[in-house]
């Protein structure tokens, strides 16, 4: 499977989430969720990222984040890599504690930031731990309530619920007894990785270039049977013995597709097409050649890729 897409940029909100390696405890006691949470408090003075929301459970972590001038990836790494290191001391333990690489979703902060933090304190109620998300201890939930500490960023939210801090609290409170008409969990995804409307996530997409975006997995049959779509060839003759130009030109767009957007090896779909490798691999090499020197070749492969990842992550 090929890796999530990383969409990176100063500002950005992410609902981002790390698991413990085959689901094992993150935490096995309260000294574990003190020393996650001093590790947060010192990453925010270091990096100035503003922490919106968290919640800590056994075996994984939510957060709502807004980065600053520091890469999400160059945070969440220090965050990780200190936890891990002080678990494994800690515990007379080796090798890894998170499964892979964190989790993170790129959220509309004006459309869902509210939703965000909702669905984050919601965690221990629907894991059944609590029944109210101000009986569990290990999330921010309570510090929206009360007095928050200077490194958590509440403001931002309460300041949506009124003017005055009293009177921001208590309809933050009852926001959590409503039934919200667009919750978070039910908002859109594009490519697997963005969390909002549609007019948002094009905003977002035309920051990156394609070549960043992959398909996180998709068959060789379903590949080519796209390729032979989109191109309005018949599928049969793609996957024949025919050696027509127009064929090889279809044929090495599925390579190319195969390599740069699914990260799939020719030979995969060299067998799908029922053609040689070393074949297959010339004709994706004069394609490539091609797109080199004609500016107009390179940008329609370019959104040819971009709508093959969008349909890929998206079926």
């Amino acid at each position: 499977m090929a890796r999530q897409v990383r969409i990176e940029h100063p500002g950005a909100l992410y609902h981002v989430m790390s698991r413990g390696i085959e689901r094992r405890e993150l935490f096995r006691d309260d000294r574990d969720r003190e020393r996650y949470l001093g590790i947060l408090e010192r990453s925010v003075g270091r990096f100035g990222f503003r922490l919106y929301a968290y919640c800590l459970m056994g075996n994984h972590v939510h957060l709502a984040l807004e980065t600053g001038k520091v890469a999400l990836s160059r945070v969440m790494k220090s965050v990780n890599t200190s936890y891990a290191g002080y678990f494994n001391v800690r515990h007379r333990r080796s090798g890894y504690l998170f499964q892979g690489r964190y989790k993170a979703l790129l959220v509309d902060k004006e459309e869902y930031l509210l939703g965000l933090v909702r669905y984050i304190h919601m965690n221990p109620v629907k894991a059944a731990i609590v029944t109210r998300p101000s009986d569990y201890q290990w999330s921010s939930h309570r510090a929206y309530l009360s007095k928050a500490p200077k490194w958590l960023a509440v403001d931002d939210v309460l300041e949506r619920f009124g003017s005055r801090r009293s009177v921001a609290r208590k309809r933050f409170a009852e926001f959590f007894k409503e039934t919200e008409e667009r919750p978070y969990e039910a908002a859109r995804r594009f490519v697997q990785t963005v969390v909002g409307e549609e007019g948002f996530a094009r905003t977002i997409f035309e920051r990156i270039e394609p070549e960043t975006l992959v398909i996180r997995k998709i068959e060789p049959a379903n590949l080519v049977r796209w390729v032979a779509r989109e191109e309005k060839v018949d599928e049969v003759e793609l996957r024949g013995p025919g050696r027509r130009r127009d064929l090889a030109r279809v044929r090495a767009i599925c390579g190319f597709l195969a390599r740069e957007a699914a990260r799939l090896p020719l030979s995969r779909i060299a067998r799908e097409l029922g053609r040689d490798t070393s074949t297959l691999w010339r004709d994706v090499e004069k394609l490539e050649e091609k797109m080199k020197t004609s500016p107009a070749l390179r940008r329609e492969m370019q959104k040819r890729r971009a709508r093959f990842v969008r349909w890929g992550n998206n079926t």
